[in-house]
């Protein structure tokens, strides 16, 4: 009897490590932490080009979008737009611009790409803070809900 004990106890040590230990990490490689569609997402962002913040943008289509309001909105519509889908990139775009890991490209044309001389004759780089620590890779960043974003392009 004390023998059937000891092994159902044992099944259940050995379900509970696979329920709360291993069943998260299979979670984790398919899209957990990023948008899907249903949900609703929000992320300040700020643009900031050789230490002047470029005002937020107007309101822009997609379900990675903004309202003018200086927040990126992820409520993905399409599969396209959710899990990793739902990155910077795809936001710059709906927005008229253009993001990748060296170049950052404003709706106004205005285009700035790693090594461009600024005003002071000093090479620029684009670089991505979130929640104050920089973040590589740029343009492929989702944005967690609650995230505080500061993409800049500056002197080195």
């Amino acid at each position: 009897m004390m023998k059937k004990i000891t092994y159902v106890l044992s099944f259940l040590v050995v379900v509970s490590l696979v329920i709360f230990l291993i069943l998260p990490l299979f979670q984790a490689g398919s899209g957990a932490g990023r948008p899907r569609i249903g949900e609703d997402w929000h992320a300040s962002y700020l643009i900031v080009i050789y230490g002047k913040a470029v005002p937020s943008f107007p309101t822009t289509p997609g379900g990675v979008h903004t309202h003018g309001d200086g927040l990126i909105h992820s409520h993905p519509e399409t599969p396209s737009e959710e899990g990793r889908g739902a990155n910077l990139a795809r936001f710059m775009s709906t927005a008229g611009g253009l993001l990748t890991e060296d170049t950052l490209a404003l709706p106004t044309g205005e285009r700035y790409t790693n090594g461009d001389r600024g005003p002071d004759g000093r090479p620029g780089r684009l670089s991505l803070k979130v929640n104050g620590q920089e973040v590589k890779p740029i343009a492929t960043y989702v944005p967690q809900d609650g995230d505080d974003l500061v993409i800049s392009f500056g002197a080195e």
